[in-house]
């Protein structure tokens, strides 16, 4: 019992320590100090191979002290998962797309192919599988630990704190819109934390972060207007109520014979 103890408290470190460098940068943006070249923005660059180095090194670590730690990350029943599991989050991630297209409206340029597969495609890549891979695989697996049988305070704990870590992101924005921005974050990790614990598989919570990451941004490049529509701000509202449709329809029983990969 003391030694589970002390693993839980070692992954909450580990989470917190990936965390801070995630979040940073560390170590990769170091490089980008002495390095000046106003064409390519190489900060970015280091964020992206960062959340990629960070991604290893935690499983690396995580399998080093617990070799029977199951992160989920298999393809097996991938697509079967997406579809079963992930289409009513997909549902929601296409309207919040069509409200995301009011930030940028009018859609005047054409992005360049760099841009979609650098910036929307590996950029969102990189932190989907970084994120999943602390937040679900780690974070809520420790707090199903700590918590036994109690899977929905897991889940809501884990999610709030996904939720609460976006809050840089809406420093300039009044109280009421961090409010449901976190509220629509913390959603969005209750839902993906559903669809892991039923699915067991990573990979799937990973597509669906990626592709809700990746149709939101994308509409960023085809437009040259930095002027924000104040229904684009709705965007959480979809996203809550897919994730009160999930509590209510997904069952949150876990299946021990499936494949779960490493």
């Amino acid at each position: 019992m003391k030694t589970k103890k002390a693993e839980n408290i070692i992954f909450l470190i580990i989470i917190l320590l990936a965390g801070i460098l995630y979040f940073s940068g560390m170590p990769f943006s170091l490089l980008s100090i002495n390095v000046q070249n106003k064409n390519i923005p190489l900060e970015n660059i280091f964020y992206i191979v960062n959340s990629f180095f960070m991604s290893i090194v935690v499983i690396m670590i995580v399998k080093t002290i617990n070799k029977n730690w199951i992160f989920g990350l298999t393809l097996q029943l991938l697509i079967k998962n997406i579809f079963d599991n992930g289409k009513l989050f997909l549902l929601g991630t296409i309207v919040t797309t069509i409200l995301s297209i009011y930030v940028y409206k009018p859609l005047n340029r054409i992005p360049t192919f760099g841009e979609i597969i650098f910036w929307v495609l590996l950029f969102n890549f990189s932190v989907a599988i970084i994120e999943e891979i602390l937040l679900r695989a780690l974070l809520l697996n420790v707090f199903k630990n700590i918590f036994e049988k109690n899977i929905m305070l897991a889940i809501i704990m884990a999610s709030a704190i996904f939720g609460i870590a976006h809050i840089p992101g809406m420093i300039n924005e009044n109280i009421f819109m961090i409010v449901i921005r976190v509220l629509g974050t913390t959603s969005v990790g209750i839902s993906l934390s559903l669809i892991y614990i039923k699915t067991k598989n990573l990979w799937t919570v990973i597509v669906l972060h990626f592709i809700l990451n990746s149709f939101g941004s994308i509409i960023y490049y085809f437009s040259n207007s930095n002027e924000v529509y104040e229904i684009a701000k709705l965007w959480p509202i979809p996203m809550i109520i897919v994730c009160i449709i999930n509590l209510k329809t997904i069952k949150i029983v876990e299946n021990k014979n499936r494949t779960n990969g490493i």
